[in-house]
């Protein structure tokens, strides 16, 4: 499943969309979605995928915070935690969906 988002966001960065990079306010809203009617179709993995941010130089936003999440954090709970962060801080909201995600999950799972 993993390997979905990956890919997802490997062809999103490469400008197979025309659409412009997601920002923390589509990532609110797509998780919201996810978390109220499950992780399907493209609202379900767009949040599946900014909110397993992958703690690796190719895919990580410059200046964005590492996250290292363990093997057994489920989706929804990262998702409640990135939706938590985003209401509670509506500034991140205007920030791109990585950073956004990635500045609220590195609290909880910081690299060593």
């Amino acid at each position: 499943m993993r390997f979905v988002f990956i890919l997802a966001g490997w062809l999103y960065g490469m400008g197979a969309w025309a659409a412009p990079a997601p920002g923390g306010a589509d990532l609110l809203a797509a998780c919201n979605h996810s978390l109220e009617r499950g992780f399907a179709g493209m609202q379900g993995a767009m949040c599946g995928y900014y909110v397993t941010p992958c703690d690796c130089a190719a895919v990580r936003e410059p200046g964005t915070p590492r996250v290292c999440l363990p093997d057994d954090v489920p989706v929804a709970e990262l998702a409640r935690k990135v939706v938590a962060g985003l209401k509670a801080r509506p500034g991140l909201q205007s920030r791109s969906a990585s950073a956004a995600a990635a500045i609220i999950l590195s609290r909880d799972y910081p690299c060593p």
